[in-house]
Parts: C-alpha cells; structure tokens; sequence
C-alpha cells in the first residue's frame, strides 16, 4: 500500500513537472514573440520620424525584409535596393494581393545583385517582392 501511494505522488509530481516545462516554452515564445514585433515597430517609427532625404538613397533587402520599410524621399532622388538576402527577390511597385504591372519592376534581382530606380513624381509608392508576398514596403515621394 505504501508503495502505491509513493508510486502516485511520483506520477503525480512527473505531471506536475512536464505541465511546467510546458507552460514555460509557451511564455518564452509569447515574449519571444512580442520582442520581435516591438523591434519591427519601433524601426518603422523611428524610419518615420527620419526628414525627407534627397539624392541617392540605399534599401537593403535582408531577412525576408526591405529596410526601411518606410522611407521618405524628394522627388528626383535615385533608390538603390541592395540583395544582401540569400535568395532572389523583386522590387516590384504595387501590393502583394495587386502588384502593378505599369510601374517600377526590378524583375529577378539575385542574391548580392542591386537595381536602381529615380522616383520624380511626388506620391505614395507601396512596392513588394512578387515571389515573397510578405515582404511590402512604402516609398513617400515629397
């Protein structure tokens, strides 16, 4: 009988044991997570708050992202995008549910390649990478 007993808290204290294991996974990847998404957030908001830069300007493509998201440019200023990525990419203008097929287009830039692009007419232009529909970035034209 007093095995039993000791075979039941044993079982009971494993339980306990691995329910905790697993709790703490999930919290270290909720903070993991937010981590993540409070970087992401605060990058764009301090590439916002950067003044309008004027000439040539340089967008790195890396991590499955362009940086900065957001830029803000005058208008005749040349953008250079920058494949430091391990894979192909586009820099094509439009969103990923409807990219343009009138405007700017790198076409298949290669990991390491660069394309270059001058912006004169004032606007808003979203741009993504048609083989990646995640990756979408803005360009502000003043």
């Amino acid at each position: 009988m007093k095995q039993r007993k000791i075979s039941q808290r044993v079982v009971i204290e494993v339980l306990v044991v691995v329910a905790l294991v697993v709790l703490l996974k999930v919290v270290l990847l909720a903070v993991n997570s937010n981590i993540n998404r409070d970087t992401a957030t605060s990058s764009i908001r301090s590439v916002v708050q950067l003044p309008v830069q004027s000439g040539d300007v340089t967008v790195s493509i890396a991590h499955m992202e362009y940086h900065p998201t957001i830029l803000v440019i005058r208008a005749n200023s040349k953008v250079t995008w920058t494949n430091q990525d391990t894979m192909a990419h586009t820099v094509t203008e439009g969103h990923a549910a409807a990219p343009s097929r009138h405007g700017f287009d790198s076409k298949f830039l290669d990991a390491g390649s660069t394309w270059s692009y001058t912006f004169t007419t004032p606007g808003t232009y979203q741009y993504t990478c048609e083989f990646h529909p995640t990756m979408n970035a803005t360009i502000i034209v003043k």
